[in-house]
């Protein structure tokens, strides 16, 4: 997988680089940022239907004071992966889920597969916090 990172004031892009247990290739993954962690639900391969779940710790992603423009996000190349195991209770495999979040609680609405539509909803603590600058 590639990532890029996009500087809105100066209109370039750069590349990043992560490592780890990077997720399989896939297409309507749910996607959802948790403070400093992007959560990536399930999706579809081909006709494979997906449920794993996958986090990205963006590294040194974090709030600094000794930025000039107000809120700008610091990347390094620290990205990390990780295959998160989840219990019996994590929705079946699906594709095409809308997720949110509020707080460090991931939510996954709806979703389908090769054989319906489904309703459900599912929320799912994920007790991650930011890291802030000195």
């Amino acid at each position: 997988m590639q990532y890029y990172l996009t500087g809105i004031d100066t209109r370039t892009w750069q590349r990043l680089r992560a490592s780890g247990a990077l997720p399989d290739g896939r297409a309507n993954m749910g996607v959802v940022v948790v403070n400093s962690f992007v959560f990536v639900y399930g999706g579809s391969r081909g006709i494979v239907y997906l449920n794993d779940l996958h986090m990205l710790n963006l590294g040194m992603l974090c709030l600094c004071k000794h930025c000039t423009l107000e809120s700008h996000v610091c990347v390094t190349d620290d990205m990390m992966w990780y295959r998160l195991d989840t219990d019996d209770t994590f929705p079946r495999p699906m594709a095409c889920s809308a997720v949110c979040a509020l707080g460090t609680r991931m939510f996954l609405v709806g979703g389908k597969d090769n054989q319906q539509t489904y309703n459900y909803v599912y929320a799912l603590q994920t007790g991650m916090s930011a890291l802030l600058c000195a």
